[in-house]
């Protein structure tokens, strides 16, 4: 896939004929992925409104959570067919505690992965924002949690040349896209509710497109909350 994209910004022509045959042969695939959409969207609904209501059992009433978590850590994200391997990034998160088992996450980051191609020089920069329902599973001083969130993944490829002479050429897209995973959580504070604590997760993140495609993320980050 990167070969690909790297033919069309090498050469400006392919690149303007590229934009504009897109919609057409993107509308399909739209129609297609809008079902998908609202069934990913009803499916929230249900689980929010599930657990919403979701009496709280005798282990959760008997750890006190914070009503508002703020979550800053690094990440690890593959490229997928774009590049190789995993590139260094930022997340960060604010999240609503709407009872002890259930909470409502909002996340952002970034990732930048950078690859040499003999005369070439890739830079692919990615970028999301998504929202979801996050559960989680008290088991003693140990947090387990599950998470689904929707929303776009932003995608930024930079190639830079310097033969025959120094040249520079951008391409980016903005995706809709669905990330489900889970992690750990533990304290590294006693006081209740827990102020600060630390969160290990995997992550499978699935980018809408002509060619979709998954990536895998690995991070770690600190998690304070607070109200």
């Amino acid at each position: 896939m990167l070969v690909d994209h790297l033919s069309i910004v090498a050469d400006p022509e392919a690149f303007r004929r590229s934009r504009r045959s897109y919609v057409h042969r993107a509308a399909p695939y739209f129609v297609y992925a809008d079902r998908r959409v609202r069934r990913l969207l009803s499916g929230f609904v249900v689980f929010i409104v599930f657990f919403t209501t979701l009496p709280a059992t005798g282990l959760a009433q008997s750890q006190a959570v914070s009503r508002f978590e703020v979550t800053g850590g690094h990440s690890f994200l593959s490229g997928s067919d774009l590049v190789d391997g995993y590139g260094h990034g930022w997340l960060l998160g604010f999240a609503w505690n709407v009872n002890p088992q259930l909470a409502l996450l909002m996340e952002a980051g970034s990732n930048r992965h950078r690859q040499s191609l003999g005369l070439l020089d890739a830079d692919v920069d990615f970028h999301q924002l998504m929202a979801g329902p996050k559960l989680s599973l008290p088991a003693g001083r140990i947090r387990p949690y599950l998470q689904a969130l929707f929303g776009g993944s932003r995608i930024d490829l930079r190639v830079t040349a310097d033969f025959p002479f120094p040249s520079t050429s951008l391409f980016d897209e903005t995706r809709w896209a669905y990330q489900v995973g889970g992690g750990i959580e533990a304290p590294l504070t006693d006081t209740e509710p827990r102020r600060l604590s630390v969160r290990l997760a995997f992550d499978y993140r699935r980018v809408f497109a002509i060619d979709s495609f998954g990536q895998t993320r690995v991070l770690t980050a600190v998690v304070y909350g607070f109200g």
